[in-house]
């Protein structure tokens, strides 16, 4: 083998191991990403149904005694899970 088989070589495996290392990160950080935008929305939704919760029955207190929020949540989100909210400005699930 020639001197410049053996460099062409070694620079095509590098070239290989890098994109296969950068790869391997990237989908690291997108799931990541993908991860931390679903923890947000979820936090959110939840948010707005403590809110919404409170409001319907004028108190948290009240709301404890009158309805569990499981229950309550799932009269307003409906048998598909999706959000029907008691009012419109709720962020969409993505």
């Amino acid at each position: 083998m020639s001197l410049r088989f053996k460099i062409t070589l070694a620079l095509l495996v590098a070239c290989i191991l890098t994109a296969i290392t950068i790869g391997w990160i990237a989908r690291g950080v997108v799931e990541r990403q993908f991860t931390q935008s679903l923890i947000d929305q979820a936090f959110v939704n939840y948010r707005q149904d403590v809110q919404n919760y409170a409001r319907e029955y004028g108190s948290i207190e009240a709301a404890l005694r009158s309805e569990r929020f499981p229950e309550f949540v799932g009269r307003t989100r409906g048998d598909n899970g999706l959000a029907q909210p008691l009012n419109a400005d709720r962020a969409p699930f993505p």
